[in-house]
């Protein structure tokens, strides 16, 4: 079974947050859920807003957690090749000779569009976490 964990980019400060430093906290009978990071022991702050970003339960082959976000690369004769970036939601992948329709997480490829199948590319493949959306979008410009 998959292990359920996050990590948060705070788009104020500009820093990813691990699962280990995010505060979760739900006000009764409130709908929201309030995602913050303990700033001192006393004080924690819910003001910046954070973007969530779910752990895919795959490592690359540096051993390092593949989340939403990651920007994948491989390297061939000495030069990294990006991939793409992480993402998660609804895309169509062609097999076999036909289309099919899928919801999870998928590698939106630079030159192929999503794959879905990007398991197999990280665990067969060797590809490896370079970066992410965040702090290393000029990844995805290079590769245009």
């Amino acid at each position: 079974m998959r292990e359920i964990k996050f990590r948060a980019w705070d788009t104020e400060d500009k820093v990813m947050r691990s699962w280990e430093e995010l505060t979760i906290e739900k006000e009764k009978d409130d709908d929201s859920w309030f995602i913050g990071y303990p700033e001192s022991k006393v004080v924690t702050r819910f003001d910046h807003l954070q973007t969530l970003e779910q752990y895919t339960g795959l490592k690359d082959k540096n051993g390092t957690e593949i989340y939403e976000g990651d920007i994948l690369g491989q390297e061939i004769k000495g030069r990294m090749r990006i991939k793409g970036a992480i993402k998660f939601g609804n895309y169509e992948e062609y097999m076999d000779g036909g289309i099919s329709d899928w919801t999870g997480f998928y590698l939106d490829d630079v030159e192929d569009g999503p794959v879905g199948s990007f398991s197999f590319l990280v665990q067969k493949l060797g590809e490896e976490v370079i970066g992410n959306i965040h702090e290393n979008p000029e990844l995805l410009e290079q590769s245009s």
